[in-house]
């Protein structure tokens, strides 16, 4: 079950920061830099749906039960493992339920570069 400290809470919201920031990153990459205006309503209105889903994710892979200070090769192969369920289940749900319109190449991007 899932302890909410100041610690905790600091970890979560760090790690849907970083998430955001990833999939900001990954459609800039993907552009240059320079995202057309339809792009950019995608992305925002994909964001905000990803982020409670990349949370349940962390959560349901237990990623926020310890002390990262104490952290063992456990914890780094159930983060090894909740980016790859990101990033392949991200993708589907963007097609399946939402319909997105997310750019050629793009689906597997945000979930790897949300943790490197």
């Amino acid at each position: 079950m899932l302890k909410l400290n100041r610690y905790t809470l600091m970890a979560v919201l760090h790690d849907l920061l970083m998430a955001a920031l990833a999939w900001i990153a990954a459609y800039l990459l993907r552009f240059n830099f320079d995202i057309p205006p339809n792009y950019q309503s995608d992305m925002w209105r994909t964001l905000v749906l990803i982020m409670p889903f990349q949370w349940a994710i962390f959560w349901y892979m237990d990623l926020y039960r310890g002390i990262w200070r104490y952290a063992s090769l456990a914890d780094v192969r159930r983060i090894g493992f909740a980016l790859m369920l990101e990033a392949i289940l991200i993708p589907i749900v963007l097609w399946m339920f939402i319909n997105a319109r997310t750019p050629h190449g793009f689906d597997f991007g945000p979930g790897f570069m949300n943790r490197f």
